[in-house]
């Protein structure tokens, strides 16, 4: 089965054809596309042609990243609401982030039909006109900053300029509503895996003389009645070792002390989550510290969600470089951490979610397919739509259709079981 790819979005463009038949295209069709690119371009090349074609699939794909994307869209000739379209429809990128001042300018370039270089020109402008101990403001602008570019994006230059500079603190670069989307998603699942540890050393805990030992003892600085506290079952381990109380098997304090370290995990752990996704990283060629993606499958690690999280400090480091004239190579290697939550981030955490909410709101009922995969697409849509991403739609997308099969008839599987069986991953 062809899933949707951009080198489709590009052909259907160039060729003024579907995309159904730009999914089918010959290697003929392909090269006819990208000469066509090439002449609508002109002299105004965004790559090298050898990238350009990868871009087409002849002979290999390739998809452009975000830079080499707004380089084409002024290649050729696109209004800054084409290259919107794009961005999001074309290439499942965020949309134009309005409150990156690169990208303001960027949109406003192509709205009047700069040049790519012009644009670079007068991004270089505001940053020399910057305050340099600028305090970016970390918080919800996005729609202050849309109206305010609506209203004012037909401005002469110099009024535009005035205009960027006047509201210099709220290019954070990044949008809050996606990062907080992503937050309160991987919190959500951190909190059912502390519920679901608590209840296993709970239950360990049954299996032993604690709940008989506990009653009535009082600890420094705790109250006489407090749930399950991590300092109570460590004194009673303590107990245990100096023969004050029966003492449990070797496996049992085993497990209690594996429970222990978890919980004791901080609630925001970033490995606790990552472990929970993809339980054996080796088994799907993914070791651990390394990344990974085959197709729309995205293997996070440590590194990349931490990049993920800290946007905003990324985007301060990424400035400052800017303000003190940094060299290209460092530029471009701050760049590479100032990564933009795209739906296939969000998704697979949606995905986890929504598995955990029907199983907690079913615990008693027969398990449905049908309810299951509503209560995902319900989930996954509402976050995307907020988003300004694409809707989740099995069967056009890859990682969407990857997702749909993870509901089986009789029970769900996870996402890593079915990347240990997905063909395509070889």
């Amino acid at each position: 089965m062809r899933y949707y790819r951009f080198d489709g979005y590009l052909i259907a463009k160039m060729q003024g054809i579907t995309m159904e038949q730009a999914q089918e295209a010959s290697e003929e069709m392909r090269y006819e596309a990208y000469r066509e690119c090439l002449k609508r371009c002109g002299e105004k090349r965004p790559c090298s042609t050898r990238t350009m074609k990868r871009w087409f699939a002849v002979d290999e794909y390739h998809k452009p990243g975000r830079e080499q994307l707004l380089k084409l869209f002024f290649a050729l000739g696109l209004s800054a609401e084409e290259a919107e379209e794009w961005l999001v429809n074309g290439a499942l990128e965020p949309g134009f982030q309005v409150n990156d001042f690169r990208e303001f300018f960027m949109m406003y370039g192509l709205e009047h039909h700069f040049t790519y270089e012009k644009c670079q020109e007068m991004i270089g402008t505001f940053l020399g006109q910057m305050s340099p101990d600028i305090l970016m403001e970390q918080h919800h602008e996005t729609g202050k900053m849309w109206e305010a570019y609506r209203q004012n994006c037909n401005m002469p230059e110099d009024q535009f300029m005035e205009l960027a500079l006047s509201m210099q603190r709220y290019f954070k670069g990044y949008s809050m509503t996606v990062l907080e989307y992503f937050r309160d998603l991987k919190d959500e699942i951190l909190g059912y895996l502390r519920r679901e540890y608590e209840s296993l050393l709970e239950a360990t805990l049954s299996e032993t003389s604690y709940y008989q030992w506990k009653p009535g003892r009082i600890f420094p600085g705790r109250k006489k009645e407090e749930p399950l506290e991590l300092d109570h079952i460590r004194h009673y381990l303590r107990a245990c070792e100096k023969g004050k109380t029966s003492a449990p098997s070797d496996d049992v304090v085993g497990r209690i002390k594996e429970y222990i370290h978890i919980l004791e995990r901080s609630c925001d752990s970033n490995t606790q989550l990552l472990e929970n996704l993809y339980p054996d990283r080796e088994d799907i060629g993914a070791p651990e510290g390394s990344r990974m993606q085959r197709g729309e499958i995205r293997i996070m690690d440590d590194k990349y969600l931490s990049e993920i999280l800290n946007v905003g400090l990324q985007k301060e480091r990424e400035l400052q470089l800017m303000l003190e004239g940094a060299d290209n190579r460092r530029l471009q290697e701050q760049r590479k951490r100032c990564r933009l939550i795209d739906r296939h981030d969000l998704l697979p955490l949606i995905f986890e979610v929504a598995q955990r909410r029907y199983q907690a709101d079913n615990v008693r009922k027969e398990y449905c397919r049908e309810e299951a995969k509503n209560t995902f697409s319900l989930l996954a849509n509402q976050i995307l739509t907020a988003c300004n991403m694409p809707c989740y739609e099995p069967g056009k997308y890859e990682l969407d259709t990857i997702l749909d099969v993870c509901f089986g008839e009789t029970g769900m599987l996870s996402l890593y079981d079915i990347i240990l069986e997905y063909q395509g991953w070889e």
